[in-house]
């Protein structure tokens, strides 16, 4: 005996479709919308294009957990090329950081001293 099961969408396909676990033409949840993203990303240029994308919209990194962040970074920079350019702008921010709290301190900002404590000796 075969039993039919019906959602609300029995105008399309969708509703069938989803009871036995096949790709939805209309994609409504996260899953079925991660599943079409992935199916249409199969092709490399197109993946290339989409995660240039994706990676920058600093609203979506952000709202990722950190270790997620941390795997991306790590998986972007087993390139040398791209290892040693993102390396050398991380090594600037404690410069950075420095320069913008003297800056700050001459404006009355910030009282004068070192952004960070200095080291015991």
């Amino acid at each position: 005996m075969v039993i039919a099961y019906f959602y609300d969408d029995t105008s399309t396909t969708d509703g069938p479709k989803r009871l036995v676990g096949y790709q939805v033409d209309n994609p409504v949840s996260v899953e079925e919308k991660v599943r079409a993203v992935k199916d249409l990303t199969l092709d490399d240029e197109v993946a290339v294009q989409v995660t240039a994308s994706l990676l920058s919209r600093p609203e979506t990194a952000s709202s990722m957990p950190a270790a997620e962040r941390v795997k991306v970074v790590k998986d972007l920079t087993r390139d040398d090329e791209v290892a040693a350019s993102v390396t050398s702008e991380l090594l600037q921010r404690p410069r950075e950081r420095h320069a913008a709290h003297r800056t700050a301190a001459r404006r009355g900002g910030l009282p004068e001293g070192p952004a960070r404590p200095a080291p015991e000796r």
